[in-house]
């Protein structure tokens, strides 16, 4: 009983601890190729800046990805109806996320707010 104990509590720091790792060189990923914003016009920072919010979007869309397929195995393991549940939504929502980019594209949002922006 007590080396079970040991063992789940070990789990737990091993995931959080890759957790955090995970996370950390998302983010390392992430911000080492965000472009400088030397933009000439609002329009071009505009589009920088909708740029960077795409790749936000996907990068934690595939962190969540990664952790919500861990929390699906897991609970199909348990046999947890309920963890099922919230593990196979934050798996629908991660996918969201990695293809909100290709939603803003389709839609063409971004030149419909290009055509907000006041000329100067």
């Amino acid at each position: 009983m007590k080396e079970e104990v040991i063992k789940q509590s070990n789990a737990g720091k091993v995931k959080r601890f890759l957790t955090v790792a995970l996370l950390a060189s998302m983010c390392m990923v992430l911000f080492a190729f965000v472009p400088a914003f030397a933009a000439a016009s609002l329009s071009d920072l505009l589009n920088q800046m909708i740029g960077i919010v795409k790749a936000i979007f996907v990068a934690v869309g595939v962190i969540l990805l990664v952790y919500s397929i861990g929390q699906l195995a897991l609970a199909f393991k348990n046999e947890d109806a309920d963890s099922k549940t919230r593990a196979s939504t934050m798996l629908v929502v991660a996918l969201v996320l990695i293809a909100f980019p290709g939603f803003i594209d389709a839609l063409n949002l971004t030149q419909y707010l290009n055509g907000l922006l006041p000329s100067a």
